[in-house]
């Protein structure tokens, strides 16, 4: 993860999108704390449940659209640069308890 991408995600602070809680280098690895989500990623959940109900599509979905508004809305502290998350894919969706 680039250095700006971290500066970034330091800055976000969404119900939606997972906290940023610390950075660390060890042996010359780059490591990043998450906030830790119970359910994992979307893919490997839906692997594991089978066919999601529509009602909780609905809510996945409506929590991913209010995610990327929050990403896409000008933001003082990141220098009214709009963000587009340009890897949006079920690996990368991490649901919490």
């Amino acid at each position: 993860m680039a250095k700006k991408e971290i500066e970034l995600m330091k800055t976000l602070n969404h119900k939606n999108i997972v906290r940023f809680i610390d950075q660390f280098r060890h042996n010359g690895t780059w490591y990043i704390i998450l906030e830790y989500c119970g359910k994992g990623d979307l893919e490997k959940y839906k692997q594991k449940v089978g066919k999601i109900p529509e009602y909780h599509c609905k809510v996945l979905v409506r929590g991913i659209l209010e995610a990327l508004v929050e990403l896409h809305t000008e933001r003082k502290e990141i220098n009214k640069k709009k963000i587009a998350h340009r890897d949006l894919k079920l690996p990368n969706i991490l649901i919490n308890d």
